[in-house]
């Protein structure tokens, strides 16, 4: 199923689907297995639980000590089909920061259950690949996929890192990777943006987990109306590489919101990966 403005194909915004069997309304984007929907009462009481996010990250909240757990992102990687890295970035911040901000965030106790589990312990994620009929049996399992240009990713559902889906584990980690576009598009200031420190030469998979992290760390800084407009956008960003340098100078603009890396895999830990900036800012 569908998310998107009439005009998002034609900008390279992401469309979010769930059955891309049944086309959507704006307002309700399904998601296959779990009957994922979107209203701006949804949103606004998502982002209650979304706080625990910034509250974990100002020592206010005390992390349990349970086993880990993790949000599989998976993307799909077709043969012969030339994926540039900022697709598969902004579809895979979109995707994920829409389960997030579903209806079923709060109202379903055992999606609800897991955000607020895994908000608890860190929000990682890991990045796999797949395509054809391994990727589609993973499209299955509860999520939302989101598209971009040619790039789709699904962000699934967290659970314990122990519990991962077979169809999940069976799909491959390393090797994601696709390189920045040429010509990429220019930036639109209508939509939040999100830098992406490119000197730190993550490869495309990690680097996606990194944007991921910062959609939800800004939908947790926004108000409510913000989000609601943001939905209207099918949850699309802006992804721009950039400096060290620019990395360091967006990170004092207004509203601006840091990922830093706990150094688990690729980069060392305590690196600055993405910057998030909201809305109407311009980046360095």
């Amino acid at each position: 199923m569908n998310l998107s403005r009439s005009d998002a194909a034609a900008h390279g915004r992401p469309q979010l689907t769930g059955d891309s069997a049944v086309s959507a309304r704006r307002a309700d984007i399904p998601v296959s297995a779990s009957a994922m929907t979107f209203s701006a009462a949804g949103i606004e009481a998502a982002r209650e639980q979304l706080l625990l996010l910034h509250a974990r990250r100002e020592g206010r909240l005390t992390p349990k000590p349970d086993e880990p757990w993790s949000m599989p992102l998976v993307v799909n990687m077709p043969r012969g089909v030339a994926l540039t890295r900022q697709a598969i970035l902004a579809a895979a911040a979109s995707a994920s920061v829409a389960v997030c901000l579903s209806d079923q965030a709060t109202c379903d106790p055992v999606v609800s259950h897991a955000l607020q589990c895994w908000y608890r312990q860190g929000i990682r994620k890991i990045a796999r690949r797949g395509r054809g009929r391994p990727f589609a049996v993973a499209a299955a399992l509860p999520g939302v996929t989101a598209h971009c240009d040619l790039a789709e990713v699904r962000a699934l559902v967290p659970h314990p890192v122990a519990q991962t889906p077979p169809a999940i584990h069976r799909l491959q980690i390393a090797g994601t990777d696709a390189p920045w576009a040429e010509n990429p598009a220019s930036v639109d200031l209508g939509l939040p943006t999100l830098l992406v420190h490119d000197e730190l030469a993550m490869t495309a998979g990690k680097a996606a987990a990194q944007t991921g992290h910062a959609a939800m760390l800004l939908a947790a800084s926004l108000p409510a109306a913000a989000l609601v407009e943001w939905w209207g956008q099918s949850f699309a960003v802006n992804i721009v590489p950039a400096s060290g340098e620019q990395i360091a100078a967006a990170r004092r603009l207004p509203g601006a919101c840091t990922v830093v890396d706990a150094g688990y895999t690729e980069i060392p830990a305590h690196s600055v990966t993405v910057v998030a900036l909201p809305s109407g800012v311009s980046h360095p």
